[in-house]
Parts: structure tokens; sequence; C-alpha cells
């Protein structure tokens, strides 16, 4: 499939799932760290525009909640030690 029609069809197969987009705007509205906020809502734009690797990297950032005894990066998002 070429042209525009493939290139439709491609996108909505890499669509940013919408319960993970609000899942990170919930995330973002609670969130106190205007660094953090800035670094998880520059992810979240990258993978709103069909950005494959941040589409990836956020669905690990908002996977899971973090439980304490867990090693991970500190970076925003559910998953991750800095919380909301």
């Amino acid at each position: 499939m070429g042209g525009l029609l493939g290139e439709l069809v491609a996108r909505a197969m890499t669509a940013l799932p919408t319960h993970l987009r609000d899942d990170t705007f919930r995330w973002l509205a609670d969130d106190i760290d205007p660094t953090a906020q800035a670094e998880l809502q520059g992810v979240l734009a990258r993978a709103m525009t069909g950005d494959q690797a941040a589409s990836t990297d956020l669905a690990d950032r908002m996977s899971v909640s973090l439980t304490f005894g867990t090693a991970c990066p500190a970076r925003p998002g559910a998953g991750r030690a800095q919380t909301a």
C-alpha cells in the first residue's frame, strides 16, 4: 500500500492509545515539578505525532505504579521514581 492511504494506515497502526494519552494528561495535571512536567510533555508530544520510540517510552513510563524497593531510572511517570 502506498501513497496517502498507506501513510494513514501506518499512522493508525502506530497511533498512541487514548488511555495512555489520557493517563499521561492526568499525571501531568498533578505533577508539581516543572522540569519533570516538561520532560514528560516532550515525550507525549513526540508520541502524539507518531514517534514510535516516544510511544514505547511513554508506555514504559506510565505502565505501572512504582513500588518501594524497585530499581528504576528516576524520571517522570507512574512507573518511575518521581511521583506527582
